[in-house]
């Protein structure tokens, strides 16, 4: 990326510095929910709204979604730190937090949307897998802006 894409990207108020914000504070929360579900699974899936509903908890299982959750966390986060590799990271991340959501979306035409649990799914669910959406699409946009 040259001197001056890099500028344009980094500048004060660009867009750039508002995405790199949202994908640390989007990092941020993956990783904690990724922590809490890998240090203690069975206190997670007692306090998340909606999750004893899933079925009876699976420690195990836990873990490993965890570990994507953590995982993705770290693509937001190495994507907001290096501007040249964002689009790459940032999609990293949508995989697992884009086809999270769109499974629950599934099981909302299937089963019907728990009320209960509506305002956590769309703060824990919906919202990272749309906000990692726009990250990457800003970036790929920005990134085709700005080649020769």
């Amino acid at each position: 990326m040259s001197s001056t894409a890099l500028q344009s990207r980094t500048g004060p108020l660009t867009g750039y510095r508002v995405d790199r914000a949202v994908a640390l504070l989007l990092a941020g929360a993956s990783m904690a929910n990724g922590a809490c579900m890998l240090v203690d699974p069975m206190t997670w899936y007692g306090v998340v709204p909606g999750v004893t509903d899933t079925g009876p908890a699976n420690t195990h299982f836990i873990r490993d979604i965890g570990i994507a959750f953590c995982a993705a966390a770290v693509a937001l986060a190495w994507g907001a730190l290096r501007p040249v590799l964002a689009t790459a990271l940032y999609a990293t991340a949508m995989v697992f937090l884009g086809l999270h959501g769109g499974l629950h979306f599934i099981e909302y035409l299937h089963h019907g949307v728990p009320m209960h649990s509506l305002a956590s799914d769309l703060a824990g669910v919906a919202l990272p897998a749309l906000l990692s959406l726009i990250l990457t699409l800003r970036a790929a946009i920005h990134d085709k802006e700005t080649r020769p």
